[in-house]
């Protein structure tokens, strides 16, 4: 209600809280959480109230009655009465915990991959490098995030040709088998590499790529060395 008071809690959102829906009625953030975190939640309802302005899925690490951390998505909605007036929130929580730490395995391991990894989004743009890739190329991470492909400097010219091709028909369903380029450093150095990509997809679109690198200069060396 307007005073932040439970006036209907369902039992998922008791259970979390260790207790019944009845025992909730009447009680408010405060009696749940922390008190500095009882004061964020409740600046939510006050801002949804007042602007008549709905948050959706902000995420925010909450402890629980039993003093354990989860990630919550928090979405609240303004409660009107038949008038057109704000009498209150209608709030969703959903516990987030498991995805937040997939997506820190998935980021230490993005990380700490051995080969340089690149992912892109459909258009084209990179979301995201690892640190092995700054230091094959010299540039930094934000030297690439939210740029395209032909405006980062490192391809030539006939390989950028060849990876837009290649890039543009992944995302179009079609099948591309691993293939080699030539990366260009910020000291202009030319370096022999293999592309091997794979689409992303999400709720069954594809949604961009993730591109391994392989430097090919050690086979480059070792097929000259047999040679001689």
């Amino acid at each position: 209600d307007k005073e932040f008071r439970f006036i209907k809690v369902n039992t998922a959102k008791a259970k979390r809280s260790n207790t019944t829906p009845d025992k909730m009625i009447g009680k408010t953030d405060f009696d749940f959480f922390p008190k500095d975190e009882a004061e964020k939640t409740i600046a939510y309802e006050k801002k949804v109230m007042v602007s008549g302005e709905p948050i959706i899925n902000k995420q925010e690490k909450l402890t629980d009655i039993n003093g354990i951390e989860h990630w919550i998505s928090i979405t609240k909605v303004p409660r009107f009465d038949k008038y057109g007036k704000i009498i209150g929130t209608i709030g969703i929580s959903r516990d987030i915990t498991e995805l937040k730490n997939s997506e820190k395995k998935y980021k230490e391991l993005f990380e700490k991959a051995i080969d340089p990894i690149m992912i892109l989004d459909k258009n084209g743009r990179f979301i995201d490098v690892n640190e092995k890739v700054t230091k094959l190329v010299g540039y930094n991470k934000n030297d690439f995030l939210g740029k395209k492909l032909d405006e980062t400097k490192i391809f030539t010219k006939e390989s950028l040709d060849k990876n837009l091709d290649s890039f543009f028909k992944r995302m179009k369903g079609e099948e591309v088998p691993t293939y080699e380029t030539d990366i260009v450093t910020k000291k202009g150095e030319v370096i022999p590499a293999e592309i091997n990509a794979s689409v992303l997809y999400e709720e069954g679109e594809i949604v961009g790529e993730l591109v391994i690198l392989r430097d090919l200069r050690e086979s480059y060396r070792s097929k000259k060395i047999e040679k001689d």
